[in-house]
């Protein structure tokens, strides 16, 4: 009996460590991180400079008002990773949601052929909703020939309570992928009156 409540005690504290509630403006939003991801330590400013470098280099002007709520990264340091963040939403009230996301797969799958000119870069946008919440999906899939894999990379896009929020996973494996998407479709989001 003993061991039975030890066990069922450390599955709650599991679960409830596991869980977290981000604040976005007015709204929560409640996500359950996949099996064997942890807080990243750096919060990718490796990717965050060379992005800023590249858009600074054709002469965009980074955001600067980005809102970091959380990276994971998996355990076994592979390049599975989630990262969330908001920030003000004028590209998405001049473009909608829609131009917005089009345009930027469009810019995405530019830079993408270059990087990899001798495999299959794919992207598509799609629309979901998840828990109410209309999202664009961009989701771009590499074929690296040279190493017989599959590479993946979804992008999540709200408006939410006047904020671009957006959801990024990349994952190397199928498997990941499934674990990433269903936690990410399996969140909630939840105004506070």
């Amino acid at each position: 009996m003993k061991k039975i409540l030890i066990v069922a005690t450390l599955i709650l504290c599991n679960y409830l460590f596991a869980q977290k509630k981000y604040k976005i403006e007015q709204y929560v939003w409640s996500f359950d991180s996949p099996k064997d991801y942890i807080p990243k330590i750096d919060q990718f400013e490796k990717e965050i400079k060379a992005g800023t470098k590249y858009l600074e280099e054709k002469d965009i002007k980074p955001s600067d008002d980005d809102v970091v709520l959380l990276t994971l990264e998996k355990k076994d340091k592979t390049s599975n990773i989630i990262m969330v963040s908001y920030r003000d939403n004028s590209s998405i009230d001049e473009l909608t949601l829609g131009g917005y996301a089009e345009l930027m797969k469009n810019s995405m799958l530019d830079v993408e052929k270059m990087q990899y000119p001798d495999d299959d870069v794919t992207m598509v946008v799609e629309d979901i909703v998840i828990d109410k919440i209309n999202f664009k999906v961009i989701r771009e899939t590499v074929v690296f020939k040279k190493d017989n894999h599959i590479g993946s990379k979804y992008f999540y896009i709200a408006d939410i309570d006047g904020k671009e929020f957006m959801i990024v996973a990349a994952s190397v494996n199928e498997k990941d992928r499934k674990l990433i998407d269903q936690s990410i479709l399996t969140s909630t989001f939840r105004k506070i009156k």
